[in-house]
């Protein structure tokens, strides 16, 4: 049966998310998306983290539209004013009981897939983010009993390029990206992942690039959902388009080598 995904997503930006979503599955999936208002959702930390009733009206209403799940665009709408991912994890269940819909957010989803790697350090490339963001997001991380081994910024790595939750919106090419991603693996080489936040940082298109350049898992806040969403959506999808994660959302069909074994 197809499955429906409904997508919140932040004011002010055009999120490609419905399309890639339809672009890397394998199955047939209808996706619908609503956006908060510029009121709600204002580019704080105080103002994601009062999301919840905005959150739960739009969960509703996409659920009402017949959405079989939602998920939040935007790793802060997970993990802004949450200690770790056990509080985060207790939010996002009481906004989606209230909505009547399974909901999942991208800073629950990232921590999920860190965890089917096996990885326990993570290094965080936080892009854009200012100096508090990225220190938020870092104690979230490191609360949850991960070993960060380093967060940086495109300041903090001494790259020119966005740098305020404002600019976002420009979305920093792949190639700022990249190198980004490159340096923090060279500043800390016992990281055993690396993780790419900020919604308008989007790793979809270059994530196999990434990881042949750092030689690890590399999880971008997007590709990051779209693991969680194929794995609650059952979804099967292009084979490698999250990099490395995708091998292990891929159901393994056990019942072909045990007819193997009888024959």
């Amino acid at each position: 049966m197809t499955k429906t995904i409904g997508l919140i997503s932040l004011p002010g930006w055009d999120d490609p998310a419905v399309q890639e979503i339809t672009d890397i599955s394998l199955d047939p999936v209808n996706v619908q998306s609503v956006m908060l208002a510029e009121n709600v959702a204002t580019y704080t930390l105080d103002g994601m983290a009062g999301t919840d009733e905005a959150l739960m009206k739009a969960a509703a209403h996409l659920a009402g539209n017949g959405c079989d799940l939602v998920a939040c665009v935007g790793t802060s709408l997970g993990w802004a004013g949450q200690p770790n991912t056990n509080a985060a994890r207790l939010r996002g269940r009481r906004i989606a009981a209230k909505a009547g819909v399974p909901l999942i957010m991208t800073g629950t989803a990232i921590i999920d897939m860190l965890g089917l790697l096996g990885a326990r350090r993570p290094a965080l490339v936080c892009t854009y983010h200012p100096t508090d963001w990225k220190n938020a997001w870092h104690h979230y991380v490191f609360n949850t009993g991960l070993d960060v081994t380093l967060a940086q910024n495109f300041r903090d790595a001494g790259i020119v390029g966005p740098a305020s939750l404002p600019e976002a919106l420009r979305n920093p090419s792949p190639e700022l990206i990249k190198k980004a991603v490159v340096g923090i693996a060279a500043d800390a080489p016992d990281s055993d992942a690396i993780v790419v936040t900020g919604m308008g940082a989007r790793t979809l298109n270059q994530i196999k690039a990434l990881e042949a350049a750092v030689g690890m898992p590399v999880l971008g806040a997007d590709t990051a959902l779209y693991a969680a969403l194929a794995l609650a959506a059952d979804l099967h999808l292009v084979e490698g388009c999250l990099g490395q994660i995708t091998s292990y959302l891929t159901p393994v069909d056990i019942s072909a080598p045990k007819a193997a074994e009888t024959k």
